[in-house]
Formats: C-alpha cells, structure tokens, sequence
C-alpha cells in the first residue's frame, strides 16, 4: 500500500500523531479531529489532511531541537595536580585528534593524529593554579607548534574536562563534545 494512502487515512494519522505526540496526546487528538471535519466539509479531505499532518510534525521537530539546552561543565578548582592526572582526548574524528597525556609529576605530552598520520607533537612541563592548566613545551613539533598553551578546568558529569582558554567560542555556542574539550580517553 503506498505512504499517501496510509496517510491519507484519518484512522493511521490520528494512530501515528496519538504514539508520537505522548505528552500532547489529548490536545492532538482533537486538533486532528478538528481537522479532518474540515477537511470533509471541503471536499479536499486526503490533501489537506496530509498537507497539514505534515506541517504540524516539522513544526514540532523543529520547535523541540530548538530548544534543547546544551550541556556544560562547571568551572572547579581540583584539589591538586594528581586529580586530573592522565589521558585526554579531544578532536573531530578524521583530521583533528588531539592526544594529551598529563603525568602526576608535571611532565605532559601530546600528539596531533589525522586521516593522514601524526600532524605533530609536544611535551614539556605543566602546572596547575585554581581552574587553570599553563603549559610550558620542552619540544614542539610542526601543527603542534603553540597549539597547547592554557586550558580551563571544568567538572561534567564527575569528571575533568578542559576547555582550551583561547578557543571557547564552539564550546559555548554547543555545549560538551569530544571537539569542543578535552575529555578523560582511555589509553589503547
């Protein structure tokens, strides 16, 4: 049976708004209700009825992602060093994947992996004061040349994030991602 049919019928439409719009069940409902009398009035029943099921749907995926919040850290200063000791990742995915490793000692290093291989690397010495990770390279390779400088420190979720200080924009335009922060990785 073809889609137009199913939902031309007012039996599958109301069946398919009642399942997909739980909490606005009643209101739904009787709009649809509404709705197919007056579509019957006009003689233009199947088209209208589609016509305007479809418009309220995309109205209402549209209204909801549009006011989703975006989750966030909240700013916190770890009691020392060794709370946020070790693996952190960030990145895209494909070109951007950044690999930071944070040792309880002060020592760190870090690795720029892409689609193509390593894009570079650095390690040196960093240091924790408040909300704040300050980097100090020892060694800096090619696309890593002064990309690590200072990060802020934030808590999501129970555990540390980092958020590069001179790059917020995408972290608070979005939220929380694996491209936006740094987020504790599991080494391989």
């Amino acid at each position: 049976m073809p889609l137009w049919i199913l939902l031309a019928s007012p039996l599958t439409t109301i069946t398919l708004w009642a399942g997909l719009m739980k909490p606005l069940r009643p209101m739904r409902v009787s709009a649809i209700i509404l709705l197919d009398g007056i579509a019957r009035a006009m003689n233009t029943y199947r088209f209208f009825l589609v016509v305007v099921s479809c418009s309220i749907l995309m109205f209402g995926v549209s209204a909801s992602l549009a006011g989703e919040e975006k989750e966030k850290g909240t700013p916190e200063a770890p009691p020392n060093a060794k709370a946020v000791a070790g693996s952190y990742y960030r990145g895209g995915g494909t070109g951007y994947n950044i690999y930071l490793t944070l040792n309880a000692g002060g020592n760190y290093t870090a690795e720029w992996h892409g689609c193509l291989g390593k894009y570079g690397e650095a390690s040196g010495h960093w240091t924790l004061k408040d909300k704040e990770i300050t980097f100090k390279p020892s060694k800096e390779k090619d696309m890593m040349k002064g990309h690590l400088k200072t990060l802020d420190v934030l808590k999501f979720k129970g555990e540390w994030i980092f958020v590069p200080a001179g790059d917020r924009d995408f972290y608070d335009k979005w939220g929380v991602s694996r491209y936006s922060c740094f987020q504790k990785h599991e080494k391989k």
